[in-house]
């Protein structure tokens, strides 16, 4: 047995579905980090039955369905084939070829396959244990697993064993066996119990039956007497409500007329207070206005006090003013005299200083005139040395160009000769031409079969990603709706299960419809009416607890089950018989139809068998139904009678009780709209089977299409393929003529073109070789004729320089004293200049002083002038304020005559609140007295139908004209203490013993059915536990002599050896490795380097494996840690091997050299991953580039 294929479609990172066919030998599966290698064998790990995300490296199941991409879609489903080759019959099923699918949708479900034939997970992993290949087995070591055989708990090393000792199914078994004897053991604890119980009960029910009939007959008396009491305490409470009534009315007229003598003295209060506020308004304001007056005169007082001190103020400034104007006048006279002074030695300075100048000036026209037959000299003399120096170079040049050509027009010779020897000689152009025509023939046939056959590939592609997208929109409007079928069947199933189970009803319904064989049971009136959408809610409060009542045929079914009831203490219920239901005609008002709000009748507003009729008008035929509490409250105001109920549920009783609000739960809450929903539910359900059939038929078309596509696709590629090899190789030879060709045609231009410039080179250097011979004796004749004149032009310059040289000399002398000079008239210049600025100052500051006087006597002027303007405004400041001060007086009189009129009128208001009071207060009473006495009329009618199952109308007929109400209460308490001494009364006493006995005897029989299959279990389990301790101990001793001698091979010495610790049970005991690697100690495991640890993990897989041989082995990244040199051992121990079918996910090198086949898997797109097969020759190039992507 050998795996053949693996297939894959939205699995993690595989997007686009990928096969990867297995050869026997080693498989090598390579690629970047990250690229989905792994991912190949979480999918064979998936699709063998794994449970656990967390060994998928995932948090959740969901997470193995491709996710998308920022450019990719997620997919809704992820489905996984893996194909093995059965031809040794290895696995128990009679097929030489088996695919297990697993496929799993986005809404959580899961589907599996053998050989495309749906089945359970637990049918694969019974069909592939103790292969090896389980997921619990040892043929997959992913990522990690060497850690835990190395380092983990003994329980993870254990499964290793325990796989390969082939005991899996066995543990299984007795699992299983063990399963089903504790419940047997469960079975029998139950049947004894149930037995005990039994026998306590057989007795006792003897002594029941006898108190039955008494009881019975007590009962009826009581019934008949209680009946009474309450028809007449309803008598009375009757008729005291009409006093009732009488007395309301008398009080309601003595309240209006006090209301209307409170609404007159209101009327003066509020006057009396408007009155009073206005003045409180006036009061303030004029008290306002007077703090206003005092502090006006306030300021102006102490304004006229601050004017005098400013006055006596300003006249000592004007004292000083005029003495400081005195000094400044004379300290001005004094600078302008020293000022003149200064003038008169400025110009004398500026004489002398014109005079040097001019010398200056003439000194440096003679400099200049030097400096200028100087600078004409020199630039004589380097014009001379300039040309000297070109005509020099140019004969140094010329005599090297001369050499150069010389040398060159040997060389342009030579070349030309070498190219006519080589035209004489070469290939045939006519014959290059005839190979190029028929090569080119042949590339054009080649190059359009190619372009068919990639239009045709094209073609088949498109119309396979149509076909696709077709499929997988089936797939996903598939899966919709058959998530909304299960989803609605839920729904189904859940409802009708609430309905067969009578859910939402009290015990007593539960019992009596389901456990009682009570005859004439038509249902519960919940169950017998159909109620429109919306109407719901209001038909359930109209009815209450009335809606889990049991209507029946007639007072005999109802008297039975009332009796069974009774004898199973199952509760109280209220039966409706059908036969002798009376109800008084409908009182309607036709009025009534027409107010806002109204939606009709509640009778009127269901569905019914018209049999129940009767019933239904007696429940619903006195109530309406409105929309709104506002309507029902309007409503029932004008007609008396009526019960209101609004659609949300609110209510109002005839008697005027208002009833409302929300339950958290209620029993009766969602009954009928149950009902309705199963209804719809139904028609949903319909709706979706339709849907799903469509579905399906169509999609097995567009599969159908697929596979016919692919069959060719898959020619189209193979002739595209073959298509290509025939291009490239005819224009590979087309191109390799085309380049001789074109090569041979460019060297024959280019040497006839080479040959022709040669000739014109050779005789142009010919002529550049005289002509550069002429300008190199023409240069050496200049060179002598220019050496002559420089020598003349040195001598005159230095004459020149001489002169300046003593013309500088006396400039400089000139310029010293010419500096002293203009130093001397600047400081003078500066200290007029200051003196001049110091005496503007003094005049600009005289200026002010002058200013500051007449200022000072201009505001003395004002504020004499201020004061008398103040002094006039006090007075009239005082007559004011005296005027606001008798204003004052006349408004506190006034407040106080207001003041006792309130006081009058607020006494007077008080005397009529309390006789207005005294009447609502008894008007109230009263009617609280009437509402408690229609309340508890109704409480009475009520308790007749809950306590005693008659109507009201029935309870009258039996009504005693002369019935005692005080003897009757003492008669029914005599009764009730007799009921009371009988006990609890089983009226079904004889019966229940017949079926008591019966069920006795059958339960006898089977507990001894249950003792034997106790022992029979008992023996397999221990016959299965032998055979588990036998195989474990058989293959541990195996795999421990292989380990040692693996480990020995791999290591190249040292010793290792397997331990049980000392434990009484070989399956319970802990499995230890204890390894000694050449050259060190005995020593743990956890003391051991990285590399070692992984050898030893392997060697033990290897002794596994060799004991017994798995027919496929995936080993993911397991030599990372390992060296080339211990991996050429790993992989040389790998070929031993040669039985297992092994694949390798790796990143090393020196294994993909061991491997017979290789994949690649890289990701071209981001987000989704590609396999692509690779020759080994490539595989050192695909690792490089796809490491530097």
């Amino acid at each position: 047995m050998h795996f053949k294929k693996l297939s894959m479609h939205g699995f993690k990172s595989f997007a686009e579905p990928v096969n990867i066919e297995f050869d026997k030998g080693i498989t090598c599966i390579v690629g970047p980090n990250g690229s989905g290698k792994s991912n190949i064998s979480d999918a064979l790990r998936w699709v063998l039955g794994e449970q656990s995300p967390k060994m998928l490296r995932g948090g959740k199941m969901d997470e193995v369905i491709f996710a998308g991409t920022d450019t990719r879609k997620s997919r809704g489903m992820a489905e996984v084939n893996l194909v093995i080759d059965n031809s040794d019959k290895m696995l128990p099923i009679d097929f030489s070829e088996v695919s297990i699918t697993r496929r799993m949708y986005r809404s959580g479900e899961s589907e599996y396959f053998i050989n495309n034939s749906q089945c359970r997970l637990r049918d694969i992993r019974e069909l592939i244990m103790d292969t090896g290949i389980g997921v619990d087995g040892y043929s997959i070591i992913g990522q990690g697993k060497i850690s835990e055989i190395i380092n983990g708990k003994a329980d993870t090393r254990r499964e290793i064993f325990e796989e390969a000792a082939g005991i899996v199914k066995y543990r299984s078994k007795k699992a299983e066996t063990e399963r089903k004897l504790e419940n047997t053991n469960g079975n029998l604890v139950r049947v004894n119990d149930i037995i005990s119980e039994l026998e306590s009960r057989v007795e006792p029910l003897k002594e029941e039956a006898r108190k039955a009939k008494e009881y019975k007959e007590i009962s009826e008396k009581y019934r008949n007497n209680e009946i009474n009491v309450i028809l007449k305490n309803i008598e009375t409470t009757h008729k005291q409500n009409v006093i009732y009534k009488n007395d309301i009315d008398d009080t309601t007229i003595l309240a209006d007329e006090n209301e209307k003598k409170l609404e007159e003295i209101e009327s003066k209060i509020r006057q009396n207070k408007k009155r009073m506020d206005e003045l409180d308004e006036e009061d303030q304001l004029e008290r306002e206005r007077m703090m206003n007056a005092s502090y006006e005169l306030n300021e102006l007082k102490n304004s006229i006090k601050i004017d005098t001190e400013k006055i006596s103020s300003l006249k000592q400034s004007c004292s000083l003013f005029m003495d400081e104007v005195k000094s400044l006048t004379e300290r001005i006279v004094r600078e302008e005299a020293s000022q003149k002074s200064m003038e008169t030695k400025k110009d004398e300075l500026q004489n002398r200083f014109e005079a040097i100048q001019r010398s200056e000036k003439e000194l440096s026209d003679k400099i200049r005139d030097e400096h200028n037959t100087e600078k004409t000299k020199t630039s004589e003399f380097d014009s001379y040395r300039d040309a000297l120096y070109e005509l020099s170079m140019k004969v140094s040049s010329k005599k090297a160009e001369h050499d150069g050509l010389k040398n060159m027009l040997d060389t342009l010779k030579n070349r030309r000769d070498m190219l006519n020897e080589e035209l004489e000689t070469g290939e045939s152009a006519e014959n290059l031409k005839s190979k190029l025509i028929e090569a080119e023939r042949e590339f054009e046939e080649a190059k359009r079969g190619n372009e068919d056959a990639a239009n045709a590939v094209i073609s088949c592609k498109k119309q396979q990603y149509q076909l696709k997208s077709k499929e997988d929109a089936l797939i996903k409007k598939y899966e919709i709706a058959r998530a909304g079928l299960n989803e609605e069947k839920t729904k189904k199933n859940m409802l009708e299960q609430l309905e067969s189970s009578y859910e939402g009803y009290n015990y007593a319904v539960r019992y009596i419809m389901k456990e009682s064989n009570v005859r004439g049971l038509y249902g519960t009136v919940g169950d017998l009416i159909s109620v429109p959408r919306g109407y719901e809610t209001a038909i359930e409060t109209a009815l209450g607890a009335r809606m889990q009542n049991i209507i029946c045929d007639s007072n005999q079914s109802a008297n039975m089950a009332v009796r069974s009831l009774k004898v199973k203490k199952a509760g109280r219920l209220t039966f409706l018989p059908v036969n002798s239901m009376k109800v008084s005609p409908r009182r309607f008002h036709e009025a009534l139809a027409g107010e806002p709000g109204f939606i009709g009748i509640a009778a009127d507003c269901i569905e019914y068998d018209n049999r129940y009729r009767s019933v239904i008008e007696y429940l619903l035929g006195n109530i309406v139904i409105v929309k709104t509490l506002e309507d029902a409250i309007s409503v029932s105001k004008q007609y008396m009678g009526f019960r209101f109920v609004t659609l949300e549920g609110e209510s109002i009783n005839p008697s005027g009780a208002i009833t409302g609000g929300a339950y958290k739960s209620n029993n009766n809450a969602g009954i009928l709209e149950r009902k309705n929903r199963l209804n719809s539910v139904d028609k949903i359900i319909y709706d979706f089977d339709k849907d799903l059939k469509e579905i399906e038929k169509e999609l097995a078309r567009v599969r159908d299409d697929i596979a016919l596509n692919e069959e060719n696709l898959l020619k189209c590629e193979e002739f595209a393929h073959k298509s290509d090899i025939r291009k490239f190789g005819a224009e590979t030879k087309f191109n390799s003529i085309k380049e001789k060709n074109l090569e041979y045609a460019e060297i024959i231009v280019k040497r006839n073109n080479e040959k022709n410039r040669l000739d014109e080179e050779i005789r142009r250097t010919e002529q550049l070789l005289f002509d550069t011979f002429k300008e190199k004796e023409n240069a050496e004749i200049k060179i002598e004729d220019i050496r002559k004149i420089t020598e003349i032009l040195v001598d005159d310059i230095d004459a020149v320089r001489k002169t300046l040289v003593s013309l500088n000399g006396r400039m400089t002398e000139i310029k010293i004293e010419l500096e002293a000079v203009r130093g001397q008239k600047n400081n003078l210049e500066n200290l007029i200049s200051g003196t001049n600025t110091h005496i503007q100052d003094l005049k600009k500051e005289l200026e002010t002083k002058n200013n500051n006087i007449k200022n000072a006597l201009a505001e003395q002027e004002t504020l004499n002038f201020h004061i008398s303007g103040t002094q006039q405004a006090i007075e009239m400041s005082e007559l004011k304020k005296s005027n606001q001060g008798n204003r004052l007086s006349d408004i506190k009189q006034e407040k106080a005559d207001l003041s006792k009129a309130y006081d009058l009128l607020l006494s007077q208001k008080e005397s009529v609140d309390k006789t207005l009071y005294t009447h609502k207060s008894r008007m109230y009473d009263i009617e609280l007295k009437l509402r408690s006495g229609e309340t508890r009329i109704e409480d009475w009618k009520n308790k007749i139908w809950e306590d005693f199952e008659i109507a009201y109308l029935e309870a009258l007929e039996i009504r005693e004209p002369a019935f005692n109400l005080n003897e009757g209460i003492k008669l029914s308490r005599s009764m009730k203490n007799d009921l009371r001494e009988l006990g609890n009364v089983n009226l079904n006493a004889i019966e229940e013993y017949d079926e008591v006995k019966k069920r006795y005897d059958f339960l006898l029989a089977q507990r001894k059915d249950l003792d034997e299959a106790i022992l029979s279990l008992r023996s397999i389990i221990q016959d299965t536990d032998n055979l588990i301790r036998a195989n474990f101990r058989a293959s541990f001793n195996a795999i421990s002599r292989n380990f040692a001698d693996i480990f020995t091979e791999l290591f190249n010495g040292g010793k290792a050896e397997i331990r049980m610790d000392s434990s009484d049970d070989i399956l319970e005991a802990d499995i230890e490795i204890v390894v000694q690697p050449p050259g060190k100690k005995l020593q743990n495991m956890n003391l051991l380097s990285g590399g070692e640890k992984t050898m030893t993990a392997m060697a033990l897989v290897f002794a596994v494996l060799k004991a017994k041989p798995t027919p496929f082995c995936i080993l993911d990244e397991v030599e990372a840690a390992l060296d080339e040199a211990n991996i050429d051992r790993f992989a040389d121990y790998l070929k031993n091997l040669s039985n297992i079918q092994f694949v390798l996910v790796t990143h090393q090198k020196v294994t993909m050299q061991h491997a017979n086949v290789l994949f690649g898997v890289t990701m071209p797109e981001k987000g989704v991953s590609k396999v692509i097969s690779l020759k080994l020759a490539d595989a050192d190039k695909f690792e490089e580039n796809e490491y530097k992507q």
